[in-house]
C-alpha cells in the first residue's frame, strides 16, 4: 500500500512522504460499499484476508480466488466461479504493484441478476412512461400537423377528377398525383396560350381596323405582342380575290383561300415591318410599317411589296387578286380610315379591270351621269322588269345591254353601285308585288349587303345573273305556270257550264278580271288551241250528243247552241264532223 512519489525516478531523492492508514478506517471504507457484494483485501502468500470482513462460511473460497488470480497473471480483471455451495459468483480483482495484495470484490451473480432485473424493470417502466408521453405528444402534434394536409387533401378532391378512386390512395399519394396533374395542366395551358398568341395578336389588329382599340393602350399592347413600336409612316394593304370563275376552286373555297393568302403574306413580310396580317370579311388586310420619309420612296416600296404578294399568290395558288393601298399615315388611330381608303381603291376595278395594284391617291372621281344617260338606263331597267313578268327569255339580252351601257358611262367607279342600285330596287319591288320576299325566293346572297361588297363588273354580272335575276325569273315562271293552269281551268269550266249562252273571250275576261289578250295567250298556252276554236269544238260535241240521243230539230239545236241561223250551224258542223247534221243523225239511226 505504498506508492513512490514521484513515479519517475529522481537522480537524488531528497524527501519521503509516509502515510499511515489505520486498518479500521480501511475496513470502514470497504464496508461502506457492502450494500452490494463483499469487498476485502487478500494476501496471496497466506491466502488470508488482510483488511475487510468475509461473510460467515465463505472463507473457504479465498484460496480459490487467489489461485485463479495468480493463474490469470493479470494485474486486474473479472472472472466467474462457484463457491462450496455451488452458487455462481462474480469476482473483480486488482493486484497491488507494491506488495501484490489483491483487492477483491465478490458479487453473487444471482443477486446481480435480481438487481439487473430490478434495474431493467425500472428502466422499462421509465421507458414505457416516456413512450406513452411521447405517443400522447405525437398524437396531438401529428393531428395539429395533419390539419393543413387534410385541408389540402379536401381542397384537391373538391377540384374533381379522381372521384371514388381517391379513397383507395393515401393523402400524400393523392396530393402528389393531383399536383402532378396540375403541373401537366399548367404546361398544357402554357402550350395552348403560346399557340393562341397569334390569334390574340390578330384579334387586336382586327380591333384596330374596326375602331375598337384605344390608341393610348397601343404601346402596352405592342410590347406584349411584339408589334412595331416606331415608324415613319403606316400603310394599309387590302387584298381581294377577283374571281374564282375558270379556276380549280369553288365559291365555297374562298374563305380557305383567303387564310392561305394570309399565311403567305405573313411569310413574305418580316415581323419588324408589319403587324399581324388578318382576314376581314372577304379581304386579306395588312398594316405595313415603314421607315421611309420621302412620299415617293414610300409609295415605290409599298407598290413593290404589293406586286410581290400579287405575283406569289398567282404563282402558288393560280389566283388573280387585286390590292388596294391606302394613303400613308402616322397615327395608329387612323387605321380605320386607311382601311376604308384601301377598300375604296379596290372599287376602281369596275373601270380599270382586275389583277391590279391601285393606290388610293391615284383613283379619280370620274364624271357625272348625264340626263340622257340616266334616262336610257331607267328605260332599260323598266324593260328588264317588264321582261321578267311577261317574257323571261329576253331578260339576259336586255341585261347585257344594260351592263354595256353602264360600263360606257363616264362615271366614277364609286358611283357604280349608286347607279345600279335602282335596278336592284325595282327587282325587289317586283318580288314584293308577287307576295314574296327576296330572301325566300333568291336566298341570302341576293341581299343588298352582298351587293354593296362587289367590286368588279364580273362580280356584278355574276351576282345579277345567278343570285337575283335568275331566281326571280324562275320564281315568276313557276308562279305564272301555276296561275295559267288555274286560269285555263276556270275558262274550261265556264265553257262546259255556259256553252249555251253568249260566251266569248271578252265575257270571260270580265268575269275573271283579266285582259282578253292575256286570257287568250294563257288559254292557248295551256290547251294548244284558241278560245274560239275550243268553244266551237265543244258545242259540236254537244250537238252530236243531241243528234244521237234525241229527236230535237236541227234548227232548235242551232238556236240552243247560240248560232244566229241554221245554215251557219250546218256549215260549222260539216267542217268539224265532215258531214251535215241530218246525215249524221241518219247514220246514227241506221246503226
Amino acid at each position: 500500500m505504498v506508492l513512490k512519489i514521484p513515479t519517475v525516478p529522481a537522480a537524488k531523492p531528497q524527501q519521503m512522504l509516509v502515510i499511515e492508514l489505520p486498518e479500521g478506517d480501511i475496513e470502514t471504507l470497504l464496508g461502506a460499499r457492502e450494500g452490494f457484494g463483499t469487498h476485502y483485501v487478500l494476501d496471496p502468500g497466506r491466502a488470508e484476508v488482510v483488511v475487510g470482513r468475509v461473510p460467515e462460511g465463505a472463507a473457504g473460497r479465498n484460496p480459490l480466488i487467489v489461485q485463479q488470480v495468480l493463474a490469470s497473471g493479470a494485474e486486474e480483471g473479472f472472472f466467474r466461479m462457484e463457491d462450496e455451495k455451488g452458487e455462481e459468483l462474480g469476482v473483480s480483482f486488482r493486484k497491488s504493484l507494491y506488495n501484490n495484495w489483491i483487492y477483491t470484490s465478490v458479487v453473487s451473480m444471482k443477486e446481480m441478476g435480481a438487481a439487473s432485473r430490478k434495474i431493467a424493470m425500472i428502466t422499462g417502466l421509465v421507458c414505457l412512461s416516456i413512450a406513452g408521453l411521447v405517443a400522447v405528444l405525437a398524437f396531438f402534434g401529428s393531428r395539429r400537423m395533419y390539419m393543413p394536409i387534410r385541408r389540402l387533401f379536401d381542397a384537391t378532391r373538391a377540384m374533381g377528377g379522381e372521384g371514388e378512386a381517391a379513397a383507395a390512395l393515401d393523402e400524400f399519394t393523392y396530393i402528389e398525383g393531383r399536383l402532378r396533374d396540375l403541373s401537366l395542366t399548367g404546361r398544357e395551358l402554357r402550350d395552348q396560350l403560346s399557340k393562341h398568341a397569334g390569334q390574340l395578336k390578330e384579334l387586336y389588329v382586327l380591333k384596330l381596323f374596326t375602331g375598337q382599340a384605344s390608341e393610348k393602350d397601343y404601346h402596352y399592347q405592342a410590347e406584349k405582342y411584339g408589334f412595331p413600336r416606331s415608324w415613319k409612316h403606316l400603310t394599309v394593304l387590302t387584298l381581294q380575290i377577283d374571281s374564282l370563275r375558270d379556276t380549280r376552286y369553288r365559291e365555297e373555297d374562298q374563305d380557305l383561300l383567303l387564310f392561305a393568302i394570309n399565311n403567305m403574306v405573313g411569310e413574305l413580310l418580316p415581323e419588324p415591318v408589319r403587324f399581324s396580317p388578318i382576314v376581314l370579311e372577304s379581304s386579306q388586310v395588312t398594316l405595313f410599317a415603314s421607315d421611309r420619309e420621302d412620299a415617293q420612296e414610300l409609295k415605290n416600296q409599298v407598290h413593290a411589296i404589293a406586286e410581290e404578294i400579287r405575283t406569289k399568290v398567282y404563282e402558288y395558288l393560280g389566283l388573280k387578286v387585286s390590292i388596294g393601298v391606302s394613303r400613308p399615315f402616322e397615327r395608329i388611330g387612323e387605321a380605320v380610315e386607311a382601311y376604308s381608303e384601301s377598300l375604296y381603291a379596290l372599287r376602281s376595278r369596275l373601270s380599270l379591270g382586275s389583277d391590279i395594284v391601285v393606290h388610293y391617291g391615284d383613283t379619280g372621281t370620274g364624271g357625272g351621269l348625264s340626263a340622257a344617260g340616266s334616262h336610257h338606263l331607267r328605260l332599260l331597267e323598266d324593260q328588264i322588269v317588264h321582261a321578267l313578268k311577261m317574257n323571261p327569255d329576253r331578260v339576259p339580252e336586255l341585261f347585257e345591254e344594260y351592263m354595256a351601257s353602264v360600263a360606257d358611262k363616264e362615271i366614277g367607279f364609286g358611283e357604280y353601285a349608286a347607279v345600279m342600285i335602282q335596278l336592284v330596287a325595282k327587282v325587289y319591288g317586283l318580288v314584293q308585288e308577287q307576295g314574296g320576299t327576296v330572301e325566300n325566293i333568291c336566298g341570302p346572297r341576293a341581299s343588298m349587303e352582298v351587293f354593296l361588297k362587289l367590286y368588279t363588273l364580273e362580280q356584278l354580272k355574276s351576282w345579277f345573273t345567278n343570285d337575283l335575276l335568275g331566281p326571280v325569273s324562275s320564281h315568276l315562271n313557276r308562279q305564272a305556270d301555276s296561275q295559267h293552269t288555274d286560269i285555263a281551268g276556270r275558262m274550261l269550266r265556264m265553257i262546259q257550264e255556259q256553252y249555251d249562252e253568249d260566251l266569248s273571250l271578252d265575257s270571260c275576261a270580265a268575269a275573271l278580271n283579266f285582259h282578253p289578250v292575256y286570257l287568250s295567250r294563257v288559254f292557248k298556252k295551256e290547251t294548244g288551241v284558241n278560245f274560239s276554236e275550243y268553244l266551237m269544238e265543244y258545242r259540236m260535241k254537244v250537238a252530236k250528243q243531241m243528234l244521237e240521243e234525241s229527236n230535237i230539230r236541227i234548227s232548235d239545236i242551232a238556236d240552243k247552241l247560240r248560232y244566229t241561223n241554221t245554215s251557219a250551224f250546218i256549215r260549222v258542223f260539216r267542217k268539224v264532223v265532215g258531214m251535215t247534221p241530218g246525215k249524221y243523225r241518219e247514220q246514227c239511226s241506221g246503226k
